[in-house]
């Protein structure tokens, strides 16, 4: 009789070991620097990785200090799966780059990483046989990849700091779900007697309409049907 992977299910994630992919995580972000990560389970190359997060406006994360290193692993990671990064030697062997440029400083190798075996694990990736760990990997290991995944990296438009101002007098701007989200200023002060607009450097601009319908007063209730507006403002024949 053929058996059936044992599996645990956990906080409504399925984690199946041994051949099948595991769930793909939720976005999360660093409360510390604001960033975005999401693990995607997927059994593909690192290319094909790097680009499937170019594709979604991300990038492969880089990880360029400890605390950046805890929080990724600790979110989206999963001890037992392997899951690429943004680094790679492949233009020249042993000098490792960022896919962001960003500076080759800090380093988490796995115990006797990186070691070319093969001389063609020109690629990074969290190391499945260590916690957090790095390990130098070939991006063209025959497929299918048990237990393969890929992290993405997002640079949040407003980050924690919430600044999305547009310098426009006449939007709402707010930081949503880590975005920047605009909305039109509501000018309407609510005076049928008034021309309502907005200027982009002064905001709101209320002014009187006598010539509006009805010749109706400035700042007052709309008097149709009356001779005399409250406060003494002629309306005019009714």
């Amino acid at each position: 009789m053929r058996k059936l992977p044992f599996f645990f299910i956990l906080s409504m994630s399925i984690i199946i070991f041994h051949g099948t992919a595991f769930a793909d995580s939720a976005i999360l972000q660093d409360p510390g620097t604001g960033q975005l990560y999401q693990r995607i389970d997927a059994q593909i190359t690192w290319h094909d990785a790097r680009d499937a997060c170019l594709a979604s406006s991300g990038y492969l994360a880089t990880i360029t200090s400890q605390a950046e290193n805890d929080f990724v692993f600790t979110s989206v990671g999963v001890l037992g799966q392997d899951h690429w990064l943004g680094a790679t030697e492949e233009l020249v062997e042993g000098t490792w780059v960022w896919v962001t440029g960003e500076p080759w400083s800090y380093t988490n190798w796995g115990t006797g990483q990186p070691n070319n075996f093969g001389e063609d694990q020109d690629y990074l990736s969290f190391w499945y046989n260590e916690a957090s760990k790095w390990n130098d990997q070939s991006s063209v290991i025959p497929l299918p990849r048990p237990n393969w995944g890929y992290i993405c990296e997002w640079d949040p438009e407003c980050r924690i700091t919430g600044d999305c101002d547009d310098s426009n007098a006449c939007t709402i701007n707010e930081c949503i779900d880590w975005e920047c989200q605009s909305s039109a200023l509501d000018c309407d002060d609510l005076d049928d007697c008034t021309d309502d607009s907005c200027d982009s450097v002064s905001g709101c601009v209320n002014i009187c309409n006598a010539s509006g319908p009805n010749n109706l007063c400035c700042n007052q209730t709309a008097c149709a049907g009356a001779p005399v507006c409250q406060g003494g403002y002629s309306q005019g024949p009714s």
